[in-house]
């Protein structure tokens, strides 16, 4: 099977989530945690899913589109026209998958219930930081949130910076926790 880059992976996230939510022993609050694809993918689930708890996004792309052009210039330094163009009409004929619904970037406007941590690292020369800003601009939740590491490649934050990692990740769940425990008792939404 090829891959779609989370056009239709997103399918086996929700499949994984009911799975989740359908046994009794388990808590029905899913949080999502990818990195590169794994990132993209779960944001495109996070705009059919307004009930995950949250979503942990490192390196994530914004779109099909940007992705080619970024792999184009950086990783094979050839140029966006003809190949990018040539290789996103491939990829549509090959895998079936529309161009404009592998689009992480209105999937994160599409999901302002969901809070959602960006992670990016000034090292990651495919997706900079200026990648998941432009996503964490598109987040409405009030508790979404932005970290950039001054360390790490690719997907690599964890790797170089684990206690630095772990600290971002906790404190970012336990805002997200706070708020919900606040909505939860209030018996409506919290409004930070």
């Amino acid at each position: 099977r090829r891959t779609t880059f989370g056009g239709r992976e997103w399918m086996d996230v929700m499949a994984a989530i009911e799975s989740v939510r359908s046994d009794a022993a388990l808590s029905d609050d899913v949080v999502l945690w990818g990195c590169s694809q794994g990132a993209a993918t779960a944001l495109l689930a996070a705009e059919r899913d307004p009930t995950l708890r949250a979503v942990i996004a490192e390196s994530s792309f914004l779109s099909l589109e940007d992705t080619f052009t970024r792999y184009a210039e950086q990783a094979y330094r050839i140029p966006r026209f003809p190949f990018v163009l040539l290789s996103l009409f491939w990829f549509r004929v090959l895998t079936g998958v529309r161009i404009e619904a592998v689009d992480p970037a209105r999937a994160v406007r599409n999901a302002p219930e969901v809070p959602i941590l960006f992670i990016g690292s000034k090292e990651d020369r495919f997706m900079p930081p200026e990648v998941q800003e432009a996503l964490y601009a598109n987040s409405a939740h009030p508790d979404s949130a932005l970290w950039i590491s001054p360390r790490g490649g690719h997907s690599m934050v964890y790797v170089v910076d684990g206690n630095a990692y772990r600290r971002e990740v906790k404190a970012f769940l336990s805002r997200v926790q706070r708020a919900s425990g606040s909505a939860d008792s209030e018996g409506k939404e919290s409004s930070h």
